[in-house]
């Protein structure tokens, strides 16, 4: 919800939304919800698509982004969630969605950061180092691949993961006994399963 709240300050109309890497459509809901129109959403897994609940007013195709699956200037608003890291061909990707966009029309990208501190605390350990991403952005290169296909970058902005203490330290790069050893003292504590946010 507060993503769409950020794109009503840059889309004039509430019209068509694509969702590329759709999932099972939980965000479509949320866009139909918001006050969205029509909403499409693009996802490559079969199970993924078979979970979500069935809505005449969405449509999911169980595919990958490809020129020829909508019209020109089509969509008001593309959103990639969490979806451009694992794309073989983001540029491709890209470049399709230009198409796809009316003049004005805007994406919502949302990516891993490279830069960010859980990456640079936790190193190899951090989840974004994972052999389904294959490519890694920071701020200034996603911001530099959506300028190299046409878009201008109006925000940018940071979101933040929570999890619980202790699957914070079981991800960073402490000595296997300093992490049993606090373990054993949040345990103590009760406070192993307290939540912490980064940025």
């Amino acid at each position: 919800g507060a993503l769409l709240k950020i794109a009503d300050r840059y889309v004039n109309e509430k019209g068509k939304l694509l969702d590329i890497g759709a999932g099972n459509g939980f965000f479509l809901d949320e866009s139909l919800s918001q006050g969205y129109k029509k909403v499409f959403g693009i996802e490559p897994s079969k199970h993924a698509v078979g979970m979500g609940k069935k809505n005449k007013d969405k449509k999911i195709i169980n595919d990958i982004l490809r020129n020829g699956q909508f019209k020109k200037g089509f969509f008001d608003v593309i959103t990639i969630f969490q979806t451009i890291d694992h794309l073989e061909e983001p540029n491709n990707v890209l470049k399709i969605c230009n198409g796809y966009l009316k003049n004005g029309g805007l994406v919502l990208c949302i990516s891993h950061d490279v830069n960010s501190l859980s990456a640079k605390i936790m190193g190899e350990r951090s989840p974004i180092f994972d052999i389904e991403h294959t490519q890694l952005f920071s701020k200034k290169t996603i911001a530099r691949i959506l300028e190299k296909n046409g878009f201008k970058v109006v925000y940018s902005g940071e979101i933040s993961n929570t999890f619980a203490i202790g699957y914070w330290i079981m991800l960073s790069p402490l000595p296997k006994f300093v992490k049993n050893a606090l373990g054993k003292v949040l345990r103590m504590f009760e406070l192993e399963s307290k939540e912490i946010t980064i940025k």
